[in-house]
């Protein structure tokens, strides 16, 4: 994922939601992600990758979106 206006001017400070909805077969690696009031916010371009595990790539691929 990568913040909005990326690869150009980003936009800072964007809540990034629906990460409490991951389960235990999924990976979320930060980079340009920041807390804000407790919030995971948007702090760089390239924001998160997500990783998931399953049964095959169809599986794995449909839970990390």
């Amino acid at each position: 994922m990568v913040a909005e206006g990326y690869p150009g001017a980003i936009v800072k400070g964007r809540e990034i939601s629906g990460l409490e909805n991951i389960d235990e077969s999924t990976f979320i690696f930060h980079a340009g992600t920041a807390l804000n009031n407790g919030k995971v916010v948007t702090n760089g371009g390239r924001v998160i990758a997500v990783t998931s595990l399953a049964e095959n790539m169809e599986l794995a691929i449909s839970k990390s979106m």
